[in-house]
C-alpha cells in the first residue's frame, strides 16, 4: 500500500534553483519534471529535456535542479511496500524521459485531488500510485504495450482537431500516417 507523506503540483522556481540533499528523506521521492532540468546519471549532472520522471530510493542522495530556464516539477514523498517496487522493475536514482507517451500530469492532478482533500484514501491512492508507476515503468523497460506511432497519433490528433471540416474518414487518417486503414482502427481506438 502506498502512503503519500507530501506532495506538489505545478511548483515553479527560478532559473537558479538547485537541491542537494546529501541523504535524501527516509521515503520515496517521485519527481515529474515538465522542465527541461539537470538531473544525477552516472554519478554526474546531466541535461533531460521536459516531461522526465525519476523515483529516488530512500535515503539516496537528492541532486536536481534547473538547467538555466524556469524550472517546474510535479513531485510527491510517498511510502510503500518495496516489493511492488522491486517488481516493477522500475530504474531508482535514473531519469527516465517519458515525452508525451504517458500523461503523468493527469495521475499527479488526481493523487493530488485525494490527497489535498485530506483523506489520502490508501485505497484511492494504491490505486493510482500503482497505475502511474506502471507506466512509467513500460516506457522505462521499452514495453510493446505502449502505442506504436504514439507521437504520430498525437500529431494527427491535433490536426484534425485544427481542421474539423475536413473528412477525416479512416482511410484519410491511415494516409495521413502511412499505414492501412484496419491498422490504423486497430491503433486508435
Amino acid at each position: 500500500m502506498f502512503f503519500i507523506r507530501a506532495m506538489g503540483c505545478d511548483y515553479h522556481h527560478d532559473k537558479d534553483f538547485y537541491i542537494e540533499r546529501e541523504h535524501g528523506y527516509d521515503r520515496y521521492l517521485v519527481l515529474y519534471l515538465k522542465s527541461r532540468s539537470r538531473l544525477p546519471e552516472d554519478g554526474r549532472l546531466v541535461s533531460c529535456p521536459a516531461n522526465t520522471f525519476i523515483l529516488f530510493n530512500q535515503n539516496s542522495p537528492h541532486l536536481y535542479g534547473a538547467d538555466n530556464e524556469e524550472y517546474i516539477e510535479d513531485w510527491i514523498q510517498f511510502e510503500c511496500d518495496s516489493a511492488f517496487l522491486s517488481r516493477l522493475s522500475l530504474p531508482f536514482d535514473r531519469p527516465v524521459h517519458i515525452g508525451e507517451q504517458v500523461r503523468l500530469d493527469r495521475y499527479f492532478a488526481l493523487i493530488r485531488d485525494v490527497f489535498f482533500r485530506c483523506i489520502n484514501d490508501s485505497e484511492i491512492t494504491d490505486h493510482l500510485m500503482q497505475a502511474m508507476l506502471t507506466e512509467v515503468a513500460l516506457v522505462a523497460s521499452g514495453d510493446s504495450r505502449i502505442v506504436p506511432h504514439y507521437k504520430e497519433l498525437m500529431q494527427l490528433r491535433r490536426k484534425i482537431h485544427a481542421e474539423p471540416w475536413l473528412d477525416w474518414s479512416v482511410e484519410k487518417m491511415a494516409e495521413e500516417l502511412h499505414i492501412s486503414a484496419p491498422y490504423m482502427q486497430e491503433l486508435y481506438k
